[in-house]
């Protein structure tokens, strides 16, 4: 009788032995990681607000000089940013406004007026390519009258920088940046010439 009572009280504290095993061989899992807010990859500037008419100073009707950008919230990661200008409302095909790579991963702006040089000294030695005009640098909005154009300017955040020489096209830095790509930040205007 006493050795089944026994039998019974090991029985009912098998699990309780088993578990407290278990604790010493086994690490409690920790407590997930808490979340890091960052902002937002976002492309901006000071002249005019993403999907709002580009100011005529930035257009062919104007000065026909570049925009100011700055933008917030690259990942980490990054090594280089680039950027593409075009307009997808072209009457032929999308035109490609404006070329910029090498731009290094410690700025975050890129000022009015740059110039039409391979090379930009103020935006800290990044290259220009040449826009749908065979050009280098930007090429102002010159839509024909009639519709409204849009014109999107796409910043890419980089893991490393593009190997081109100066004078690339869209085309040559979009296949150059292919799997290098972290983030994308767009900023749209609009121009509209009515006559």
């Amino acid at each position: 009788m006493v050795l089944r009572l026994f039998g019974l009280l090991l029985l009912s504290l098998a699990p309780v032995l088993v578990g407290c095993g278990r604790a010493d061989t086994e690490p409690p899992v920790p407590p997930p990681p808490a979340k890091r807010e960052s902002p937002e990859f976002a492309l901006t500037s000071s002249a005019f607000k993403h999907n709002e008419a580009i100011p005529i100073k930035y257009t062919a009707d104007g000065q026909g000089i570049s925009p100011p950008l700055a933008w917030i919230g690259a990942p980490a990661a990054k090594r280089a940013f680039a950027l593409i200008m075009d307009d997808p409302d072209a009457p032929r095909e999308t035109f490609t406004h404006w070329v910029i790579y090498g731009i290094p991963a410690q700025m975050s702006t890129v000022p009015e007026n740059v110039l039409t040089g391979e090379v930009l000294p103020d935006v800290g030695g990044a290259r220009q390519g040449k826009n749908s005009a065979r050009t280098l640098g930007y090429f102002p909005p010159s839509p024909p009258p009639g519709k409204v154009h849009h014109y999107t300017l796409h910043l890419y955040a980089l893991e490393a920088p593009v190997t081109l020489p100066a004078g690339a096209t869209a085309d040559e830095l979009r296949k150059a940046m292919e799997g290098h790509v972290l983030a994308t930040a767009e900023l749209t205007g609009t121009y509209q010439r009515t006559r």
